[in-house]
């Protein structure tokens, strides 16, 4: 009777967690060796339509344009018990996605540095995201230890009311290196407007093998609750 009632709160606990909106898990597909292409993706489950899913995108550095056929997704039916992953989606869609993987020398290896890793014991805390009244993580300061070069990033976003709720964010980069040479990038496209989408939040930030593209790691989190991730791109001079 003990193991049935504690197996019966972690089956509540879990589909009270799935209710209330699910965070994907980003994935880190890799760089071409030359750093002009990265490839990316996130898997999850969704318990509004009870399947597993992936998303893969493939990504041109230096235009900070999805490649063509760059984008894909799909679902999968899976039922989730305690203590499995779906990670399988993504793999499933993987398979799919081998040609353009080859198209543009994508490594799973060649994953680049990460240069920011934002740290946070609860990153769904409305203390914690990027809003007018809490500007904390709009406005970040890091270096590249490797190269020496020190960054100032500034995510600036707007959240427009209505039904459905829609938002919009730009960046802006400064890059300053050793030698005190600094350089300014207005990066992403500031009046796109993102339907259901409430806050973004800069997740990561990653270097290349060539030094020289940078990748910015946005969550987006939607009305519902659910987190979902994409990038935006530079190419440093």
């Amino acid at each position: 009777m003990r193991k049935l009632l504690l197996l019966s709160l972690v089956l509540i606990l879990s589909l009270t967690a799935l209710s209330a909106g699910d965070r994907a898990e980003f994935v880190n597909l890799g760089f071409s060796p030359d750093g002009n292409y990265f490839m990316f993706g996130f898997y999850g489950y969704d318990s509004q339509i009870h399947k597993s899913y992936a998303e893969i995108y493939t990504v041109d550095v230096a235009r900070n344009l999805f490649v063509p056929k760059g984008v894909s997704k799909g679902t999968y039916d899976y039922t989730v018990v305690p203590g499995q992953s779906v990670e399988g989606a993504l793999f499933s869609l993987l398979e799919d996605n081998a040609s353009v993987r080859t198209s543009y020398s994508i490594q799973y290896l060649e994953t680049g540095r990460p240069i920011y890793i934002r740290i946070d014991d609860n990153p769904e805390s409305p203390d914690n995201l990027a809003t007018e009244e809490n500007p904390g993580m709009n406005n970040l300061e890091f270096n590249d230890f490797v190269n020496g070069d020190h960054y100032v990033l500034t995510l600036d976003q707007t959240r427009e009311e209505g039904t459905p709720v829609s938002s919009t964010f730009a960046l802006d980069l400064t890059v300053t290196s050793s030698d005190g040479l600094s350089q300014t990038y207005s990066v992403g496209h500031p009046n796109y407007k993102r339907s259901n989408v409430e806050k973004y939040n800069i997740d990561r930030v990653l270097i290349g093998p060539d030094n020289r593209s940078v990748i910015i790691i946005i969550a987006k989190f939607y009305d519902n609750g659910n987190i979902r991730y994409m990038v935006e791109t530079v190419k440093l001079k």
